[in-house]
Order: C-alpha cells, then structure tokens, then sequence
C-alpha cells in the first residue's frame, strides 16, 4: 500500500532531493509549489507524511503553515531538512513549538530513514485514531484513556503497570474500571493492538512477516502468526488478502460486543428478579 507523502519545497535542487528518496521508499508523491497547494493536497486524500522547507517560496518562514497544518490534520507527521545554519535552527525551534514533527540536517541525518520513522508514527497514529473511534460507543469516560494508552503503546507491549502510571492510578484501578464496563483486561487489549498494527503492516505486500513481527517486538515471525491467529482465527496471509487492518478490527469490534453480552444479560435477570418479587 503506497503511503501519501506531500513535498514541498521552493528550491528545486531540493525538492527534487527530497522527492527523489520519497520515490525510493516507494511511496505516492504529491510536489506542491505553493502553501495553498498543500493544503488542497491534504484535503483530497489521507495524507501521512508531509515534507517541506523553513522558508517558503516568498523567503517567508512557514511556521504558519505547520501550525494550521497540525491543527486541522493533527494525525499528519511533519517533517523539514536542511542545513545546519543559525537561520535553519531558530526556524526549527520555532515550528518543533507548533506542530514539527522530526528533522533531517543535511550531511548529518539519513533523510530516508527519519522519513521512514515519521511514516510509522502517522501510522500508528491513524490506526489508534480508527480503532477508537469504532470501538467509543463501548467506552466509557473512566475506560476511554486506559483503551487509548493500551493502543497507542501496543507495539512496545508495555505492562499493566506502566498503563497504569501513565494513566496515574494503581493496577488494580486500571483492572476495575475495564471489568465495570466489561472490557478486556489491559494486557489483552495491549495484545489487540498489536494485532491491529500487525495488520496494517501485512497491508504492504512486499513487508514479510518476519519484519513485521520484529517490528512489533516479537521473538519470531512465528510468534506472530500463532498470536494473530488465537485472536483473529486468521492466518497472518489471510489478513493480508483480506485487508490487513479492516480485517482485523471487526473482529476485534465483535470481541468488545460478546464481552459485553453476559454482563447485559446478568443486568437482565436481575431486573426480572427485581420484577417477580415486587409483584408477589
């Protein structure tokens, strides 16, 4: 799957250096030659990535433009390079403070692989953006941010007590909240959201599975397919035909639905129960 990347850049010697190593990675292209431009690209279509200069084509600096752009697309990953110059920095810090996202000095930084960084935080970042808003009708306001965090850190598979103190309550609170609303615990939900991840990698066809698996902090390629397969029931090629992410997330949609069925048909015979007694 090729992921949409604006560049933007006056200088033609740079913009055709930097569309160059986008081409590279094998990724869609879209050249824009003026900040209008830029915004119309990001309008049309989910943009993952944008690429653009400090200065514009008029000698401005374009900390507007990153500001507006990580405001209205705040899941779009913002990247400039340049060369270490006095003027190149102060423009840097300034737009780091409005929404800058990574930089690579030119003779310094391996613009490939910081755009190759930038694309898998847009990425995770789009997949955590989906999946919450699929699965929020579930959540509840003490629930919602233990979910987010367990997705947001999946591929690092952190420990319930992490979630915890990144939520700044105790396990045991992490624990009773999500059984409240009849949730997974936070260690399986970790383990949802690497599956979803995993998806979204087997999307890219030429990405084998054994990168994926180290990507998200497998022993093996093995490992991964037997995790996916317990919690999907698909096989890692399945998912891959299927659609990769869209496979995997009604699948995990209708886990939060069938976790959630005993606890409505408890509530149920309970008031039955209420009901008979009141009546005799």
């Amino acid at each position: 799957m090729s992921e949409p990347v604006v560049v933007y850049f006056p200088v033609p010697a740079e913009r055709t250096r930097v569309a160059s190593v986008v081409r590279e990675l094998a990724l869609s292209l879209t050249l824009c030659a003026t900040r209008l431009e830029v915004m119309t690209a990001l309008s049309a279509v989910p943009v993952a990535v944008v690429v653009l200069a400090m200065r514009d084509e008029a000698g401005r600096p374009t900390a507007p433009l990153i500001r507006r752009v990580h405001h209205q697309f705040p899941d779009v990953a913002i990247v400039t390079c340049g060369p270490l110059t006095p003027a190149f920095v102060r423009d840097v810090v300034r737009a780091a403070q409005l929404g800058l996202t990574a930089v690579a000095l030119n003779g310094y930084d391996d613009l490939s692989a910081v755009l190759g960084k930038a694309l898998s935080v847009a990425r995770r970042a789009r997949v955590v953006e989906q999946t919450m808003a699929a699965i929020d009708a579930r959540l509840t306001a003490p629930t919602r941010p233990i979910v987010k965090l367990c997705l947001e850190h999946a591929p690092t598979a952190p420990s319930v007590e992490r979630i915890a103190a990144r939520v700044g309550v105790s396990r045991k609170t992490v624990a009773l909240r999500l059984a409240v609303d009849r949730l997974p615990p936070a260690s399986e939900l970790v383990g949802w959201g690497r599956m979803l991840f995993a998806g979204r990698l087997l999307e890219d066809m030429g990405r084998p599975v054994e990168q994926i698996a180290f990507a998200l902090g497998f022993q093996s390629g093995t490992a991964l397919r037997h995790m996916l397969q317990r919690y999907t029931g698909l096989r890692a090629a399945q998912v891959r035909a299927q659609g990769g992410y869209k496979a995997v997330l009604p699948i995990f949609v209708a886990s939060l639905a069938s976790s959630a069925a005993p606890a409505l048909a408890a509530a149920g015979a309970h008031h039955q129960r209420v009901t008979l007694c009141h009546d005799w």
